[in-house]
């Protein structure tokens, strides 16, 4: 798949981030806080994310919990 495009973000904007996965803030929220949770890679699925994207993804959510 191709590049990600969440990875034109500038990395000074991103909540927090891993060697596989960053979140950063929804640009169109629909609460205060609300934020994404991304792979690095283009992943269609969360089951097309291997074990270590899929185990980033929860540990940056949990991590974007607490810094917001």
């Amino acid at each position: 798949m191709s590049h990600s495009p969440f990875l034109e973000i500038p990395p000074e904007k991103w909540l927090v981030s891993n060697e596989h996965a960053i979140a950063i803030f929804d640009g169109f929220p629909v609460t205060v806080g609300h934020s994404l949770v991304v792979t690095r890679r283009l992943v269609p699925t969360w089951f097309d994310a291997s074990p270590a994207e899929q185990v980033a993804l929860a540990s940056d959510q949990s991590a974007t919990y607490a810094t917001i």
